[in-house]
C-alpha cells in the first residue's frame, strides 16, 4: 500500500489584503453549514477589494516561500464492544447497522448523507436524474475516482456491485425490497448508469447509500466470497487487516478523490474490548484514544477524569420493544386479522396468537415500564422517553405522539380486563443487553407478567432476528438501532411490517402494508413524509411495537484527540477520518 508523503506548495508573498464576501443562505441553520450540492462542487468565488498600485519597484526575482502541508500522520486507536466478523470488510454481506462504522469509513455508494447536516446528496454519483415516467434514475458518475488497487471506477463496477448486493445468497434485510423495486441496471457509457424500476421507488436513493457500496467488478469476480480477505473500495481509509473477533486496521488512502474528506490520521486501529471495566481502563490509561458503548457508571468516571471527556451526539439511536409472533404464520404470508371494515380484529387475533395478540396485553406492557427511570439508571440521563420507532429525522416522525405513560395500576387493570392473571413469556436479548432486559423484566413482573429472560450471544441473536426465519424469535425483546440520519427513510418500517419481508419475525396489518407500499413508491418528499407519519401513528395506536426511548451516542475521548466530529445530530455516522490528534 502506498503511504502519503509530505507535500509542498508554493505561496507567493504579496502585500495585499483580500476581503471575502460571506453569502448568506435563507432557510434553517443547517443550510449555513451545508456544502454545495455535490462534495466536490465549487462554492463560488468571492469578490476581491481593489488593491492600490505599488509604488516601490518589485524585486527582479520573486522568492517563493515554501510552506509544508502535512499529510496524514499518527495512529488512532478506537475500542468498543465489536465482535469483528468477515462481513465488516465486505460491504455487500452486511445484515444490520453494526457494520457501518467500518463501512462508512472505507466504502462509498452513489449517494451519501453529508457529514455536516445529514442531507442526502450525490457521492460517487455527481447527481441523479429521474425519468419522466418515474421508472428510472440515471446517475452521471464522478470521474477520476480510483479504487485502492489503482483501477478507475466505471459504470460496470456500479452495475456489478448492485447485482452482488442483491444476489440470491445475500442476507441483508433490505434485499427483498431492493429487488422488488429495481428491474435492472443499464450501463449507458463508462461514466453513466441507469437504474430501471419495476415501479416508482422513492427509497432507492437511501438504499444506494446504505446497502450498495461500489467495489471493482474484476476484483469481486476474482475474490468471490473471500472478498473480505482482500477488500477494495474507494473511501478515505483502506482496510489493511482484519483479525476476526479481535480488531481491524485501516490506513489513509493516498489517492482519495475528495481532498475535503481526506483522513487526518495515517493509521486507525479498532479493537474489540467487551468488558466495560477494561474498556474504561484502556481509555484512562491512554491505550486507546476513543471508546464507544459508554453508559452507566462509565459516564461519571470519564467526566471526573481531567484527562478524558465525553462527546455526545444527541438522539443517535432508538430503542423499541418488539412483539414477536409464531414464525410459521409469518412465512405463510398472513397479516393480523381485520374485520369487514379493515380494522384490527382483536378477538380473532387472540384466537390466533394467544395473549400477545390482545391489544390490551400489549397496552399493559407499554404502560408497565418506567422509561425515565431506566434512562437515568442505565444511561446517565442521556436520552428521553420515546413514542415510536421513528427518529427525529425520519419521515415517520410525529411529534404529537407521546410515549405511553408509566402507570402500573392501569397495566394491572388492562390485564384483568383481558382475563390474563399470569402471563409467562420469553424475553430474548443479546449478551450486551442483559442488564436492560432484566430491568424491563422487573417492571413486567410487578404487574403480573413473568418473562423468562433468555440471553443470546450477539452473532446468534442477529442471525435469529434477521436471517434464520425458520427458527426466529418467539416472545418479546428490546431492539436498539441507530438513526443514521434517515432524513426521508422509513427503512425500519419497510423491513419490519411487510408480509413479504418479515426477516424480523413480526406481523402486520393490511392497512399498514398499504401505507408502507405508498412510502416506498412515492417519489415526492413531502408526500412520502405525510404517509410515513400516518404509518407511524397506525403502529403506535395498535402497538405493533412499543417505543421506549431515544438515546444520545456517547464517546469517551482521550487527551490525544484534538478534533472529532462523529456526525450530525440524530445520527450514528461515525466518521473516523475526521479525527485529529495532538502529537
Amino acid at each position: 500500500m502506498r503511504s502519503l508523503n509530505k507535500v509542498t506548495k508554493l505561496v507567493l508573498v504579496l502585500s495585499i489584503m483580500v476581503a471575502l464576501l460571506a453569502v448568506a443562505c435563507s432557510g434553517d441553520e443547517d443550510d449555513e453549514a451545508s456544502p454545495a450540492a455535490s462534495p466536490a462542487a465549487s462554492t463560488g468565488g468571492a469578490a476581491a477589494t481593489q488593491v492600490p498600485a505599488v509604488t516601490q519597484p518589485a524585486p527582479a526575482t520573486a522568492v517563493p516561500v515554501v510552506e509544508e502541508v502535512m499529510g496524514p500522520s499518527g495512529t488512532l486507536t478506537v475500542a468498543a464492544r465489536i465482535n469483528f466478523e468477515s462481513r465488516y470488510a465486505d460491504p455487500h454481506q452486511q445484515v444490520h447497522g453494526g457494520y457501518r462504522t467500518s463501512l462508512l469509513n472505507t466504502f462509498e455508494g452513489l449517494t451519501w448523507r453529508r457529514p455536516t447536516d445529514g442531507a442526502l446528496d450525490g457521492l460517487l454519483a455527481e447527481s441523479w436524474n429521474l425519468g419522466a415516467d418515474g421508472l428510472s434514475f440515471t446517475f452521471p458518475l464522478r470521474q477520476g475516482v480510483t479504487f485502492w488497487n489503482g483501477e478507475v471506477m466505471t459504470a460496470d463496477d456500479v452495475k456489478a456491485s448492485f447485482e452482488r448486493a442483491t444476489a440470491a445468497d445475500n442476507k441483508q434485510y433490505t434485499r427483498d425490497e431492493m429487488i422488488s423495486g429495481v428491474k435492472g441496471v443499464t450501463v449507458v457509457d463508462a461514466n453513466t448508469v441507469t437504474f430501471n424500476l419495476n415501479k416508482p421507488y422513492g427509497g432507492l436513493l437511501e438504499r444506494l447509500f446504505l446497502f450498495s457500496h461500489i467495489a471493482p467488478k474484476a476484483h469481486m469476480e476474482k475474490m468471490g466470497a473471500d472478498f473480505w480477505m482482500d477488500p477494495v473500495g474507494t473511501g478515505p481509509l483502506t482496510i489493511t487487516d482484519l483479525q476476526l473477533a479481535e480488531s481491524m486496521t485501516f490506513e489513509a488512502y493516498a489517492d482519495y478523490w475528495n481532498p475535503e474528506y481526506t483522513s487526518h490520521v495515517q493509521t486507525v486501529k479498532m479493537q474489540n474490548i467487551e468488558d466495560p471495566t477494561a474498556l474504561l481502563a484502556a481509555l484512562r490509561s491512554g491505550v486507546v484514544d476513543i471508546i464507544s458503548s459508554v453508559k452507566g457508571p462509565m459516564i461519571k468516571e470519564i467526566q471526573d477524569d481531567p484527562n478524558t471527556s465525553i462527546i455526545k451526539v444527541g438522539g443517535a439511536s432508538i430503542v423499541v420493544l418488539k412483539y414477536d409472533y409464531p414464525v410459521d404464520t409469518i412465512i405463510a404470508g398472513e397479516s393480523m386479522p381485520v374485520d369487514s371494515a379493515g380494522n384490527p380484529d382483536n378477538e380473532a387475533s387472540i384466537a390466533k396468537y394467544g395473549a400477545m395478540g390482545d391489544i390490551r396485553v400489549r397496552q399493559a406492557i407499554a404502560h408497565a415500564i418506567n422509561r425515565q427511570e431506566v434512562i437515568d439508571a442505565l444511561y446517565g440521563g442521556f436520552g428521553e422517553p420515546w413514542a415510536t420507532a421513528s427518529c427525529r429525522t425520519s419521515n415517520g416522525y410525529n411529534p404529537d405522539l407521546k410515549p405511553y405513560a408509566y402507570d402500573p395500576t392501569k397495566s394491572k387493570a388492562l390485564l384483568a380486563e383481558a382475563g390474563v392473571s399470569e402471563l409467562t413469556y420469553v424475553y430474548n436479548t443479546r449478551d450486551s443487553g442483559k442488564e436492560l432486559a432484566e430491568a424491563i423484566a422487573g417492571y413486567l413482573r410487578e404487574v403480573g407478567i413473568a418473562p423468562e429472560v433468555k440471553v443470546w450471544d450477539s452473532a446468534t441473536y442477529r442471525d435469529k432476528k434477521l436471517v434464520d426465519r425458520a427458527n426466529g424469535f418467539r416472545g418479546i425483546r428490546e431492539d436498539p438501532f441507530g438513526c443514521i440520519a434517515m432524513g426521508e427513510s422509513m427503512a425500519m418500517y419497510t423491513s419490519w411490517y411487510t408480509v413479504n419481508n418479515k426477516a424480523q419475525g413480526m406481523l402486520s396489518w393490511p392497512v399498514l402494508e398499504d401505507l408502507i407500499e405508498q412510502i416506498t413508491s412515492t417519489l415526492d418528499t413531502e408526500e412520502r413524509a405525510a404517509v410515513g407519519r400516518e404509518a407511524a401513528t397506525y403502529i403506535y395506536d395498535n402497538l405493533g411495537d412499543s417505543g421506549l426511548w431515544t438515546l444520545d451516542a456517547l464517546f469517551g475521548i482521550g487527551p490525544r484527540v484534538k478534533g472529532y466530529n462523529p456526525g450530525p445530530p440524530n445520527s450514528q455516522l461515525v466518521r473516523l477520518y475526521t479525527v485529529e490528534l495532538n502529537e
